[in-house]
């Protein structure tokens, strides 16, 4: 019920990004948002281990390409047919990789990976049979399960090692904003304060469902 309830969640939020106006101003607006909520509660929560920061440092980096591929998906695709090959794809990348970190296989494994397989087949056959243009968005819904799949490893380790998964899940929303803000400050400059200053009810609002996620 808990993963449901966090899929669900989930994506929520994303439709939050794909229905902006603005998609990059407003994904850096909820990591931000996600920043300040994270920040709030880290007094009452333990650091993480020393042996999980090195995997929570590679997964704030990896997070700047995600949110980025995330924005260019949205602008070429519905979200109909990213979302499923973003979210879809990754966990069997995941699942295949499992063995690498001592997770044995199951015949149960195989399976599941399968109708993870068709579930994404559907609706992404779906969506290019409306538009043919989807197919640009192809590529990087593609890339960003890839990006999925690697940070879900690094933080799957990392909350292994952190000794507090509360704790981790924290300090990487309070980190993972300031890759993605640096790099819309680059391009955008003083329009991203002023769309901050904006939208920062919304930013609260949608991280909300992703923090809650």
């Amino acid at each position: 019920m808990a993963v449901l309830l966090s899929a669900v969640m989930h994506a929520g939020w994303n439709f939050l990004v794909k229905a902006s106006s603005d998609r990059l101003l407003d994904t850096v607006t909820i990591a931000v948002g996600g920043s300040f909520l994270a920040a709030l509660t880290l007094p009452f929560v333990p650091p993480p281990l020393p042996e999980s920061r090195w995997w929570l440092g590679c997964s704030v980096f990896v997070h700047i390409a995600y949110f980025l591929a995330l924005v260019e998906s949205y602008k070429h695709a519905d979200l109909s047919v990213a979302y499923p090959l973003m979210r879809g794809c990754a966990p069997v990348i995941v699942a295949l990789c499992a063995p690498l970190f001592g997770e044995p296989y199951h015949s149960t494994l195989f399976i599941g990976i399968g109708l993870v397989g068709l579930g994404i087949i559907f609706p992404v056959v779906i969506g290019f049979g409306r538009c043919v243009a989807e197919t640009r968005g192809l590529p990087y819904a593609l890339c960003n399960s890839a990006v999925i799949a690697l940070y879900t490893i690094l933080d799957g380790v990392g909350v292994r090692h952190s000794g507090s998964a509360a704790a981790y899940t924290l300090w990487l929303f309070f980190f993972d904003a300031w890759g993605i803000l640096a790099v819309a400050l680059w391009y955008r400059g003083g329009d991203v304060i002023r769309h901050l200053a904006h939208r920062w009810m919304y930013g609260i609002s949608a991280v909300v469902i992703r923090l809650g996620a």
